[in-house]
């Protein structure tokens, strides 16, 4: 018998959750596989085989806009390694998220610095980054850049 089907939840957004991050880590087919099993994230012991002990650690979630989150995005899932966390909070601790620096400020994301800032944005990056127009280029703005969270 399927685990699914020793527990009841099988049908339960929890249970599709736990299904997918095991298949970002182990099925080479998946196409984020590459970001999670390719790079050696994994599933601990006690949650890969066993829905009902990553239910019971991670249960209650906070509310159906929660996502799982790994605090170290070097490491795998684990009790430990796991929290519920907003999709906007998910975004800002992707392995390819940056710093962004304005006015010498330090902002989690650029759609923080733009909330803060009341600019958008595109015209953020562009101060932060430099643009080019028409074949001229602007360099980025003094004491506004950015830089990669995780190296």
């Amino acid at each position: 018998m399927p685990s699914g089907y020793k527990h009841g939840l099988r049908y339960t957004p929890e249970y599709s959750l736990w299904l997918n991050m095991k298949n970002r880590c182990y099925n080479t087919r998946d196409k984020t596989y590459k970001y999670y099993g390719g790079r050696g994230i994994y599933v601990c012991d006690a949650w890969r085989n066993d829905f009902k002990a990553f239910y019971n650690d991670m249960y209650p979630r906070p509310s159906v806009d929660h996502q799982i989150d790994r605090v170290d995005n070097n490491k795998g899932y684990s009790k430990e390694n796991c929290r519920w966390v907003l999709r906007i909070d998910n975004v800002r601790n992707r392995r390819d998220s940056k710093w962004w620096y304005v006015n010498g400020v330090k902002y989690e994301s650029l759609g923080h610095a733009s909330q803060v800032i009341g600019s958008s944005p595109g015209r953020i990056k562009a101060w932060c980054e430099g643009r080019s127009d028409g074949g001229y280029i602007y360099p980025p703005k003094e004491n506004c850049w950015s830089e990669k969270k995780y190296k």
